[in-house]
């Protein structure tokens, strides 16, 4: 998996291609690849500016939605004590306070 590019990196990126180097030297020169190096010129050849901005906030795992937890727990409820019915589970989960409809 490639490393995040930092928004100082991008501008160095662009300042680089200005001066008339080529997507290699630009990747050699500042360890990246060639393909990373061409991205960002072309972001910013059709966004200008704002197409250097990093999107930190897309990394990563997901929070664990709070309907996914509760339907784990019923799923778990449901596994320690089989013969429990719908209207125990919820009565259960309202109890661990995880459950409001």
């Amino acid at each position: 998996m490639g490393k995040a590019t930092s928004y100082l990196q991008r501008q160095e990126i662009i300042a680089l291609r200005k001066e008339g180097y080529d997507y290699g030297s630009i990747s050699q020169s500042l360890s990246m690849s060639f393909s990373t190096a061409r991205a960002i010129c072309q972001l910013y050849k059709k966004q200008g500016e704002s197409g250097l901005v990093t999107h930190y906030n897309n990394c990563g795992k997901e929070p664990v939605s709070r309907t996914n937890l509760i339907y784990r727990a019923s799923l778990w409820l449901k596994h320690l004590h089989p013969l429990w019915r719908m209207p125990r589970i919820p009565t259960k989960l309202r109890e661990a306070e995880l459950y409001a409809p």
